[in-house]
């Protein structure tokens, strides 16, 4: 008997950051390894990006514009799905409407804003931000208590998980990501300096990107690019650079296309990961994967995902990270770093993620 799964991939695509890259890496093993009775049934707002599948015999495709985090979400997507007549939906996020009481299966990459609260975590008004943070908790509660399985990245996921919700446990399974860019680096059209540090991801003041600019301050030969296809507090990372006179020393890219994030993980002294708090840390996988050292805060989940291949500083301490980035030799733990990629795979993710399908099926 045909089993209809549908999957939320209105998310995907490296424009959405961790997220994005999560579904567009796993749907297509998901299909590829899934048994022959499984048909699925793609919520897309850009079909585009799942072109290999176009022609899949089990594959529907439901278009819409349907925006995340919108009110629009809770009653007109949730009409979306219960029109598919699905026996199982995945959400890769904890945006579940509350008005679908289908099973489901979540996943949650991190409760960041479980965590960072208030007025300084948002550009937003405060009547608009306690509102949207009201209706936040609420749709993650319902989420979480209503799932079948969730799927975390992460031990350390696991563990905030199980200290908001404490009666999940038996709910959780760990399904770390993996690492993908194996195309051919393609050179940007920007002038680039000879050595340069980099940054990759949004500009969230959990990113902790002041105490990287900080450090830039104590080490005058080194030059940053960042690359962050969100413009949400950009504006005050330029200010903060324009303060300490770096401005010279710091280019920006908005996205980037797989094959240009490519070249600039490739030719670039080391990756800088400054979080304060992360769900899992892609972007240092990455990163290693191309032989580029990885300097990263010792925050919790980034010792459990990079172990002893990445040099760490506390997260705050700029003087430390100063001098770790000065480091005539960076390439000493490059060995550790091979061994660890192993570790970190798609396919075992799919296949994760296949085994938490079909208990939802016994």
């Amino acid at each position: 008997m045909q089993k209809r799964i549908g999957l939320d991939c209105r998310l995907a695509g490296t424009k959405h950051t961790g997220i994005g890259r999560y579904i567009v890496e796993l749907v297509p093993r998901l299909i590829e390894k899934a048994p022959s009775d499984y048909h699925w049934v793609l919520f897309v707002s850009d079909p585009h990006l799942f072109a290999g599948l176009k022609n899949n015999s089990h594959v529907q495709f439901v278009a819409t514009n349907i925006q995340h985090y919108s009110f629009k979400e809770q009653w007109q997507l949730a009409r979306l799905f219960r029109q598919a007549k699905l026996d199982l939906l995945h959400i890769p996020h904890f945006n579940q409407p509350l008005l679908y009481r289908r099973p489901t299966i979540l996943t949650i990459h991190d409760l960041l804003w479980h965590q960072q609260q208030g007025l300084g975590v948002t550009t937003l008004s405060p009547l608009s931000y306690y509102l949207k943070y009201f209706g936040y908790r609420l749709v993650v509660n319902q989420a979480v208590k209503q799932a079948e399985t969730i799927l975390v990245p992460s031990l350390k996921t696991k563990r905030d998980l199980l200290h908001y919700y404490p009666k999940t446990e038996s709910k959780i399974v760990v399904s770390r990501e993996g690492v993908s860019l194996n195309q051919p680096p393609l050179k940007p059209n920007k002038l680039l300096p000879k050595d340069y540090l980099l940054y990759v991801g949004s500009l969230y003041p959990h990113k902790n990107v002041a105490v990287l600019l900080k450090a830039l301050t104590l080490a005058p030969k080194e030059n940053l690019v960042i690359v962050s296809a969100r413009s949400i507090f950009r504006q005050k990372i330029e200010k903060q650079l324009q303060q300490l006179k770096l401005t010279h020393r710091v280019i920006f890219f908005d996205w980037v296309s797989d094959a240009t994030l490519a070249y600039l993980y490739q030719k670039a002294k080391a990756l800088i990961q400054p979080s304060i708090n992360e769900g899992f840390g892609l972007t240092g996988i990455e990163a290693m994967s191309f032989g580029t050292p990885v300097i990263a805060s010792n925050i919790a989940i980034f010792q459990e995902i990079y172990q002893q291949a990445a040099y760490f500083f506390t997260p705050n301490n700029y003087h430390q990270l100063a001098q770790i980035i000065q480091k005539k030799n960076l390439s000493e733990k490059l060995a550790q770093a091979k061994t660890l990629l192993g570790q970190y795979s798609w396919n075992q993710c799919a296949q994760t993620t296949l085994t938490a399908y079909a208990k939802s099926f016994t």
